[in-house]
């Protein structure tokens, strides 16, 4: 609770001067659909976790789905995240929903499967996961890609390997997280590889040659019915969903559900993304209200993509502006 008060009094004063921070054009949009927001959708690393900024940590990311959450608005996390999230954020979240109807929703792997969390209750939506055929077809595609590029975890992201081997060692006395076969499977790669039902994700090469050539080969040799999308550092295997209208990303699907559960009109949320270009791009274009913190931003034509301009930190631009569109709810 005193975390939550002193983050309330540090955004306080962050928004007192939005509009100098801000340029204009996100700020008119932010107000025009303040007074009529009922749901809050937001990717998490990058938009409202920042792993390299304590300032911006689980805590404050959970407070911040917190304040939303009392204000009466509907938070909605759509990530590539799926164990991870319950390992470091879902806890932080449970006593706020001790109360009344409070409920927050979460899709995984990219939105490979979402689920209404509630008091006591982790009630699923739809579920498009890996089957355990898909996964060992994976593996062994990846096995090969590193004897062809004659790769050892030495050639990988140290930081990412770290990143996964932290999670191993966590999930180890956490059966109820994660399937222990899962877990003894991915413990064979050395960190290189984290294995989840919603996806399998990758550490990448340091050498840029070797992470397009390490990309490129994955993409192509998987299976028809999968895909792979990543960033920098990962490269995440999913699970292409396909619906009788056709294939759609799952990230909009996660969007398209949420805004169908609840009878929402696309003027009564807003999205917040930090990959416009990427797996965030779906979702973030579905909308009017929807807003990139990404300095690379370029923007599209006819697009009602904000950019979140100025002078602060690109996760921290986001705080500010969702506590903008709170403040006297």
């Amino acid at each position: 609770m005193v975390a939550l008060i002193q983050y309330h009094l540090l955004m306080k004063l962050a928004i007192k001067d939005l509009s100098q921070k801000v340029d204009q054009q996100p700020l008119q949009v932010l107000k025009k659909i303040k007074h009529n927001l009922k749901a809050l959708v937001v990717d998490y690393d990058g938009t409202i976790f920042d792993a390299e900024n304590p300032q911006f940590n689980h805590q404050q990311a959970a407070d911040l789905l917190i304040s939303v959450m009392n204000k009466g608005i509907v938070p909605v996390v759509i990530s590539a995240r799926d164990v991870s999230f319950f390992l470091s954020v879902a806890p932080l979240l449970e006593s706020s929903l001790s109360k009344e109807k409070k409920h927050y929703y979460f899709a995984g792997g990219n939105g490979s499967y979402l689920l209404k969390i509630s008091k006591n209750s982790k009630e699923l939506i739809y579920n498009y996961c890996l089957t355990q055929d898909e996964i060992d077809t994976v593996l062994t595609i990846y096995e090969g890609l590193i004897k062809k590029l004659n790769l050892t975890n030495d050639n990988f992201i140290n930081k990412g390997i770290v990143t996964f081997s932290d999670f191993l060692t966590q999930l180890a006395t956490k059966h109820n997280l994660m399937e222990p076969k899962l877990l003894n499977l991915a413990h064979q790669y050395g960190g290189a590889i984290f294995i989840e039902k919603s996806k399998i994700s990758f550490v990448l090469p340091r050498d840029e040659k070797l992470k397009q050539l390490f990309q490129t080969y994955l993409i192509k040799s998987i299976p028809k019915d999968l895909t792979a999308k990543g960033d920098s550092s990962y490269i995440h295997v999913t699970k292409k969903i396909k619906l009788d209208s056709g294939y759609i990303d799952g990230k909009l699907l996660a969007l398209k559900t949420v805004m169908q559960l609840l009878n929402l009109s696309a003027q009564e949320l807003v999205v917040f993304g930090d990959s416009p270009m990427g797996n965030d791009q779906a979702m973030l274009n579905h909308i009017p209200y929807s807003f990139t913190n990404n300095q690379e931003f370029i923007p599209l034509e006819n697009s009602s993509l904000s950019y979140l301009s100025g002078t602060s930190l690109p996760v921290e631009k986001v705080h500010q502006a969702i506590m903008f569109l709170i403040a006297n709810q």
